[in-house]
């Protein structure tokens, strides 16, 4: 088990040296493959699949790849996708919703306020508050 390995006394440079990271890591990777996910129905491709194989198929949500451009920009569905996201995330912590935003989508936090003005000059988001 992984947490087998961490002391439960004071953490201190010897007891971090004697954590064993190359089994943490072989068992965490173990059966990891970037190929699609095994069928939710196959329980056996299941099961051989490693945890951080679960992990990479569940992932974080994502633009999806077609909404992307190649050049400078967003298409219309980009912005939409945004804005939603945005929304959502204004209504947990306005303070915050930005940085949620652009960490949400993997993007950084100042092309999510290129975005914003965006999707506020098209209506997609009302103005800011001052």
């Amino acid at each position: 088990m992984l947490g087998a390995t961490i002391p439960q006394h004071e953490i201190t440079a010897t007891s971090l040296r004697n954590v064993r990271i190359g089994a943490m890591l072989e068992q965490l990777f173990k059966g990891f493959d970037d190929a699609p996910p095994p069928d939710p129905d196959d329980l056996d491709a299941q099961i051989v699949s490693g945890l951080m194989q679960q992990t990479y198929d569940l992932g974080a949500p994502r633009l999806a790849a077609e909404s992307r451009t190649s050049g400078r920009g967003a298409k219309h569905d980009a912005l939409k996708s945004f804005a939603d996201r945005y929304r959502v995330e204004f209504e947990r912590n306005p303070r915050r919703a930005m940085t949620a935003t652009a960490e949400a989508l993997h993007m950084s936090r100042a092309t999510a306020n290129r975005w914003a003005r965006k999707c506020r000059d098209v209506g997609m988001l009302p103005e800011a508050p001052e």
